[in-house]
């Protein structure tokens, strides 16, 4: 990550834009989704930069932060597999906003 920003910070960032998923005992508050009109790009630092596109209207994405290592993204779409980055190696989260009619 960049200097100024910390993974806490990065999480409430995310958690702002982003919708409660309620869950079944009303205890879990872990899990985010994203609305219809968000879409988020976390580009990660490896060897070959990586992006994980996910959000917007196709695309809708469930964020779980239980984990403090790891950050999981699972789809409501089976087409498209689940997401797992380790936040050490989260270089750039970006927000797109899109304007639906």
């Amino acid at each position: 990550m960049k200097k100024n920003f910390t993974k806490d910070k990065c999480i409430q960032l995310l958690k702002r834009d982003l919708k409660i998923v309620p869950s079944n005992d009303g205890q879990d508050i872990s899990k985010y989704a994203t609305p219809e009109n968000l879409i988020i790009t976390i580009t990660t630092k490896t060897k070959i930069r990586k992006n994980y596109t996910f959000g917007g209207p196709y695309y809708c994405a469930i964020i779980n932060f239980s984990d403090p290592e790891e950050l999981r993204i699972d789809f409501l779409s089976p087409r498209k597999k689940a997401y797992t980055i380790v936040w050490a190696k989260v270089n750039e989260i970006t927000l797109h906003y899109i304007h639906l009619n």
